[in-house]
């Protein structure tokens, strides 16, 4: 009996070890609706907890355009220059003025065959 009980109290502490960890991060998973989801400031709510699970389990390098807007929506901008990069708002933190202090976004560069070559998540502070 006392051996069932020191296993029931081991357990309960594992299960709270583990609830403890899991809740220190604030990553969740990729929802397209909520990625495209936008607060009462037009900032992206979502998009900063999701980008990890983004990254890291969806194959992105080495798709089509078209797939990319399917799975994650249409891009925010497209960056002038010479190559095509096309980019997704993450974060923007305005501070206290009307122009940004911070900006966080996820860039797609696209060949000529309309596929994704890579991916970069690019953070900007002024």
């Amino acid at each position: 009996m006392k051996t069932e009980m020191n296993n029931f109290k081991f357990n309960i502490i594992i299960f709270m070890i583990i609830g403890l960890i899991s809740s220190c991060s604030n990553d969740i998973r990729f929802e397209k609706q909520r990625w495209e989801q936008k607060d009462d400031l037009a900032n992206y709510s979502y998009r900063d907890r999701m980008l990890n699970d983004l990254t890291h389990n969806y194959k992105l390098k080495g798709i089509s355009f078209r797939q990319l807007r399917s799975l994650i929506g249409k891009p925010d901008g497209k960056t002038v220059g010479d190559s095509c990069l096309f980019y997704y708002n993450i974060r923007v933190d305005y501070g206290h003025d009307i122009d940004p202090v911070y900006v966080k976004y996820l860039e797609f560069n696209i060949n000529s065959d309309s596929l994704v070559t890579e991916f970069e998540i690019k953070e900007i502070k002024h």
